[in-house]
């Protein structure tokens, strides 16, 4: 499952596959988890703002240096060619 939390008021969290949209209210058949406890908000603001710090700032430029398949085959093969130029 793609899951995705949001934190409010470091009080309340939601974790789940859920999206803050007008199609998951409506017609979806989402999944989500609310939560009211103070340590466990804590906790997952505590993990979001390490993966931010481990995160990398994307621009144009960099965008630009990354392969953009133009399907899931050639992303594949993409992929296989990374895999055996690293382990060969």
């Amino acid at each position: 499952m793609h899951s995705k939390f949001a934190t409010f008021d470091g009080k309340v969290a939601i974790v789940g596959s859920f999206n803050l949209d007008p199609t998951s209210f409506d017609r979806n058949s989402e999944t989500v988890l609310v939560f009211q406890e103070e340590k466990l908000v804590s906790s997952l603001n505590s993990l979001y703002a390490d993966d931010l710090m481990k995160s990398l700032r994307m621009d144009i430029g960099l965008v630009s240096k990354y392969l953009m398949p133009s399907s899931p085959l050639a992303s594949m093969e993409i992929t296989v060619s990374q895999w055996l130029e690293r382990w060969m």
